[in-house]
């Protein structure tokens, strides 16, 4: 295959990735994150630093706890493929909605914008 078209796939293939891990995030579905991540993966998330499979989990499990609504938007994606490894630097923001803490039934909304810096491998 011509290299820059097995490019064009592997950069398609990791977009798809970034896209899915969000969308089971969002949809606080661990099942879906984890299946995004590899079998001797790590996430380091700030605070929260644990295999990732693992980190699927918690995550889902306090998000249902603490919020209403979780959205991504990913934006540009700078990702450079090495064989079978890949890194990529992801930008995107997350909207959270959070019910009110005074008793009102109200929400509050809360964005945070940042990167995901991941090393990736193809597995299987």
């Amino acid at each position: 295959m011509d290299p820059r078209l097995q490019e064009l796939l592997d950069h398609h293939e990791i977009r798809q990735l970034l896209a899915t891990y969000c969308h089971g995030c969002d949809r606080a579905d661990e099942v879906e994150m984890a299946g995004t991540y590899a079998s001797q993966s790590w996430d380091d998330h700030g605070p929260r630093k644990m295999e990732g499979r693992r980190f699927s989990i918690e995550t889902v499990e306090e998000s249902m706890r603490t919020t209403n609504l979780v959205s991504h938007l990913l934006g540009q994606s700078l990702i450079k493929v090495s064989g079978d490894s890949a890194g990529a630097e992801t930008y995107f923001i997350a909207t959270l909605l959070y019910p009110s803490m005074d008793g009102s039934g109200g929400e509050t909304i809360g964005q945070l914008g940042g990167r995901y810096v991941d090393t990736l491998v193809r597995e299987g």
